[in-house]
C-alpha cells in the first residue's frame, strides 16, 4: 500500500498529465476548426474573412501539432492569388500575416523555416511590383533585394534563452511535485519551496530576455 505522500505525488502527476493532454487536444481541435472555417470562407469568395481565420488558426500553435504550418501554407497561397490579381495592398498584408504567424509564435519555436523564407521572398517581390506601379525608376532587382534585406533583418528570440525557458518550466513543475511529496517534512519542505520559486523566477526572466 502506498504512503499518503506517494499517493499525493501520483495524484498531482496524473493531474498535470491530464491537463497537458487536454491543452494539446484543445489546441489541435480549435486550430482544425478555424482552418475549416477559413477554407469555407475562401471557397465562398470572402477573402478578407479567410485571411483573418487562417491567421487565427495559426495562432493555435503548439510544436508538433502542425496547425500553424498548415495555416501558413494556405495563407501563403491566398497571398499569392492576391498578388496574381495585382491587388498589392491586400497581397502584402497577407504575406505579412504569414510572417506574423512565425514571429508571433516564436516564443515556442524559433522563427525560421522554408515557409517563412518563401513568404519573405514573395513579400519583397510584391512590394517591388507595387513600387514600380507607382512609377519608381529603381530597377526591380534592386528593389527586391532592398525589401528582402529589411524583411529578413527581423529580430528573433535568442535560442539560448528559449532553452532556459523550457528547463526552468520543467524545474518548476518538478520542484512542485517533490514539494508535494516531501511536504510533511519541514526540513525538506523549504529547500524545494525555494527551488520552485527560483525556477519560476528564472522562467519569467527568460521570457523577458528571449526576444519577440
Amino acid at each position: 500500500m502506498m504512503s499518503p505522500r506517494r499517493t499525493l505525488l501520483l495524484v498531482a502527476t496524473s493531474a498535470l498529465a491530464i491537463a497537458a493532454a487536454g491543452v494539446v487536444v484543445k489546441v489541435r481541435v480549435e486550430g482544425v476548426r478555424a482552418l475549416a472555417a477559413a477554407d469555407e470562407a475562401w471557397d465562398g469568395g470572402h477573402l478578407d474573412r479567410a485571411q483573418l481565420l487562417y491567421l487565427r488558426a495559426g495562432r493555435w500553435h503548439l510544436p508538433g501539432t502542425g496547425v500553424r504550418d498548415q495555416a501558413a501554407r494556405r495563407l501563403l497561397e491566398l497571398a499569392r492569388s492576391r498578388a496574381e490579381a495585382r491587388d498589392w495592398p491586400a497581397a502584402v498584408s497577407a504575406f505579412d500575416d504569414v510572417r506574423g504567424l512565425f514571429y508571433g509564435t516564436s516564443s515556442l519555436t524559433r522563427a525560421r523555416g522554408e515557409l517563412l523564407d518563401e513568404a519573405n521572398r514573395d513579400a519583397a517581390a510584391a512590394l517591388a511590383s507595387w513600387k514600380l506601379e507607382e512609377g519608381t525608376r529603381e530597377p526591380r532587382e534592386a528593389l527586391e533585394a532592398r525589401y528582402l534585406e529589411r524583411l529578413t533583418a527581423q529580430d528573433i528570440p535568442a535560442p539560448g534563452w528559449s532553452v532556459v525557458m523550457g528547463l526552468a518550466l520543467l524545474g518548476w513543475l518538478g520542484s512542485l511535485g517533490v514539494l508535494a511529496w516531501r511536504w510533511e517534512s519541514p526540513r525538506a519542505r523549504w529547500p524545494w519551496l525555494a527551488a520552485a520559486a527560483a525556477c519560476f523566477g528564472l522562467w519569467l526572466l527568460s521570457l523577458a530576455l528571449m526576444g519577440p
